[in-house]
């Protein structure tokens, strides 16, 4: 099942309750992840447990979403030339999901430039 888990609050081992097995895009294909739910027996809450490589409710991984917008803004393909690239690497993409990532990237780009400005301007 995979490691351990440990409840952060008491420390005791988490009994599992659940486990979900999801399917996530990366660039190079298709690749199945397996989530659990655990419960911590002292405080009775459940705690998930699982990689963090997609962003909330989404199928596609980060590393998916940086390779689209890389493709899209760095070498200055079009969305529909996006798709080729993607293709040759194992990961079947249609232009609208194509789409949807260099948008999603741009956010997340956004994001984090705001998150970092202070700093940069700091130094």
């Amino acid at each position: 099942m995979g490691p351990l888990s440990h409840c952060i609050a008491c420390g005791l081992l988490t009994a599992v309750k659940k486990t979900i097995t999801r399917n996530v895009k990366t660039p190079a294909g298709i690749r199945k992840v397996r989530p659990r739910v655990c419960a911590c027996p002292v405080r009775r809450k459940f705690i998930r447990h699982e990689l963090r490589l997609t962003t909330q409710r989404s199928t596609s991984t980060l590393e998916l979403i940086a390779e689209a917008g890389k493709l899209r803004y760095q070498h200055a393909l079009q969305i529909s030339e996006i798709c080729g690239p993607m293709e040759s690497r194992g990961s079947r993409l249609p232009a609208r999901n194509a789409a949807r990532l260099c948008s999603r990237f741009l956010l997340c780009f956004a994001a984090v430039h705001m998150e970092s400005a202070p700093k940069i301007s700091a130094c």
